[in-house]
């Protein structure tokens, strides 16, 4: 996540100031929305869960919109194919 959302980020940061840097970061993609989960003592920051809806159109012409949900764990590999703890994503 700090990689896709962290530039911002400095180690001496403590929680809620990374977890604001990383929100702000977010906030400049006008369709997304995000949830923290997993929050616990040994993944203090948790984990991110980033939607992002993007208009788009099927052959034909036809008008959708397509939502992209992103996970990002700490125990995720950001290079694709991205594994994470439940597998593909």
């Amino acid at each position: 996540m700090l990689q896709a959302y962290g530039r911002t980020v400095l180690d001496t940061d403590d929680t809620e100031t990374a977890r604001a840097k990383i929100e702000a970061e977010i906030r400049r993609l006008p369709t997304a929305t995000w949830e923290w989960l997993n929050q616990s003592e040994t993944n203090e920051l948790g984990d991110l869960r980033v939607w992002q809806v993007l208009p788009g159109r099927l052959p034909g012409g036809v008008r959708v919109l397509g939502v992209l949900g992103i996970g990002l764990t700490g125990d995720s590999n950001p290079e694709p194919p991205a594994h994470g703890a439940a597998g593909v994503f």
